[in-house]
């Protein structure tokens, strides 16, 4: 049996740090291997972590979005080379979003990265030295594989024609928080969003790269200027992706669309285009998703900014049976499309006129219910053959131990 350290965290982004633990235990435990579950907690570090590995023999340690867990230490030594133990950390969001992390000098001998994009792990080993390895492997979602599938009666009397589960960082606060910073930072960031909106298909650090390689020139952007910039002016990349689901929903209610959205910040939005046809549920866990699918006949995605990867968004309603509205990317087109079964609708931002013809489809769609129904449970098929933490853990499993 092997024996692995997994770190919860109730602290990260609606309590997903702790759900992703749960279900990789689970997987897990079909693979004879047992997961020893440690809050991160001063005090779990202090009582539990010393005791476990002075008594156990542990095989490796793995975190979803690391808070700096692999750089524990026990006097001056880091904690995972005394015990000569692989760490991996699963990173769901970009690793330039943890540029200072990444470069501490802390980092144990056998630090690897996950990742859900191939172009994130191609960056973390380009640009990290301190990481062993770097590993692509997208995060499945979560739900009831063994149900019945969906039949068409229940489906066409499910609750919510058309729904969001995301969050939204109005863009006034973030403007707002831009604003006092120092100019040249703020110019930097308008000019790192303005490549993001020409490049559409581009990764937010190739268009960082682009944009001084044009300010500076292709010779002079060392990794340090790289490193500088996208550090200091990281909000660049949030505001675009939360420019893209603004722009994408307020089109969608001035277009008399039917909303249900779940997730916080869309007050403001829905206010100033007027929000009779939307309603806000607010703030929702990742482990109550599922719930919302279940009562979902078509759900909305939009990447955050993904060019080789999907979200969990996607699977979790699949698994549930709702059929799903996602932006593609070729990744995405070439794991749904390798057949004629159509198993999601999926929409191209090269431009944001494309928005548009998003929205048209989904005006469509809401009077089809028989067409969103045969897309729901081709997905939900695929979903369930193809895409369960079973899987996944038989994966990960490869990457930790073989």
């Amino acid at each position: 049996m092997k024996n692995i350290i997994v770190f919860k965290s109730s602290e990260v982004c609606h309590n997903s740090l702790n759900w992703w633990a749960y279900l990789l235990s689970n997987s897990f435990k079909k693979l004879n291997v047992r997961c020893i579950e440690i809050e991160l907690s001063y005090e779990e570090f202090n009582e539990k972590i010393p005791t476990i590995l002075a008594n156990e023999k542990i095989d490796a340690a793995i975190v979803f979005n690391s808070l700096g867990q692999e750089c524990f230490s026990i006097g001056n030594e880091n904690l995972w080379d005394k015990y000569n133990i692989p760490y991996f950390d699963y990173m769901v969001d970009h690793p330039m979003d943890r540029i200072e992390d990444l470069r501490k000098e802390i980092k144990p001998k056998k630090y690897n990265v996950i990742c859900v994009d191939r172009e994130h792990a191609e960056f973390a080993s380009k640009y990290f030295k301190k990481i062993r390895k770097s590993y692509f492997l997208p995060l499945w979602g979560s739900g009831d594989f063994d149900s019945p599938l969906i039949e068409y009666t229940e489906f066409i009397s499910r609750k919510y024609g058309f729904t969001i589960t995301m969050c939204c960082t109005p863009l006034e606060n973030m403007v707002e928080e831009i604003s006092y910073m120092p100019s040249d930072i703020q110019n930097y960031i308008f000019e790192w969003i303005e490549v993001m909106e020409n490049n559409i298909d581009l990764s937010p650090h190739t268009c960082l790269q682009l944009m001084l390689e044009n300010k500076f020139g292709k010779d002079n952007v060392s990794d340090e200027l790289f490193f500088s910039i996208a550090d200091k002016c990281n909000i660049a990349s949030k505001y675009f992706r939360n420019a893209l689901r603004e722009e994408i929903v307020t089109r969608l209610i001035k277009a008399g669309i039917k909303i249900d959205i779940f997730g916080t910040g869309w007050e403001k939005i829905c206010d100033a285009v007027g929000n009779v046809n939307t309603k806000l549920h607010g703030e929702i866990s990742i482990d109550k998703t599922t719930k919302i699918y279940k009562d979902t006949k078509l759900a909305l995605n939009v990447l955050p900014r993904f060019k080789y990867g999907m979200h969990d968004r996607i699977v979790t309603a699949q698994v549930s049976g709702a059929a799903v509205y996602s932006d593609s990317n070729q990744y995405i087109r070439d794991l749904y499309e390798s057949d004629n079964d159509k198993k999601i609708f999926l929409y191209n931002l090269k431009q944001l006129k494309d928005i548009d013809n998003l929205v048209n489809e989904v005006v469509k769609l809401t009077d089809n219910d028989e067409k969103i129904y045969e897309v729901a449970l081709n997905g939900q098929k695929f979903a369930r053959e193809n895409m369960t933490w079973d899987i996944l853990a038989s994966k990960l499993y490869e990457i930790m131990f073989d």
